[in-house]
């Protein structure tokens, strides 16, 4: 289904998850409220986005992302939505390095199929050997640093 205009009537859920999806919806605050609408009172949703418009990549380009979340908009529209956030954790799987995260989106634009396999099986697992574990934190909690967050929210209305 297309997430902004999901084929489920209102309330339908108790809980709801959207990693990586809602970026790359024409309208992602929407697609949160479509997502919502699903939600009974009550619900969960698990939410992951990126984070940081000035954080945009070749990367996002090539992945067909439309859009990086500034911290208050997201969770602006988090609340206009009816879901608050119970917890949250940021997080980063790419590269500070830019160059290398170029050279990757160009690898991933002319080779999708062979380019997705090796990040599948050889980046993702070595980049999180180095990645800090995900900590949890009461409420919405965004640190400068972060590539994306994971919520955890509450349908409240």
């Amino acid at each position: 289904g297309n997430v902004a205009a999901l084929p489920f009537a209102d309330a339908s859920f108790d809980a709801a998850c959207a990693i990586d999806v809602v970026e790359h919806a024409g309208d992602p605050l929407r697609a949160v409220g479509e997502i919502s609408r699903i939600l009974r009172p009550g619900g969960r949703l698990l939410l992951a986005v990126p984070l940081y418009a000035k954080s945009w990549t070749a990367f996002d380009d090539v992945v067909g992302h439309r859009a990086r979340f500034e911290p208050r908009e997201l969770l602006r529209g988090l609340e206009v939505n009816g879901l608050r956030v119970e917890k949250s954790a940021t997080f980063g799987l790419l590269p500070r390095n830019r160059l290398l995260v170029r050279v990757g989106a160009w690898f991933l634009a002319r080779f999708r199929a062979p380019a997705a396999w090796f990040e599948d099986r050889l980046v993702l697992p070595v980049a999180r050997v180095f990645q800090r574990p995900v900590r949890w934190a009461a409420g919405f909690q965004c640190a400068p640093e972060a590539d994306g967050i994971i919520l955890l929210c509450e349908k409240t209305r």
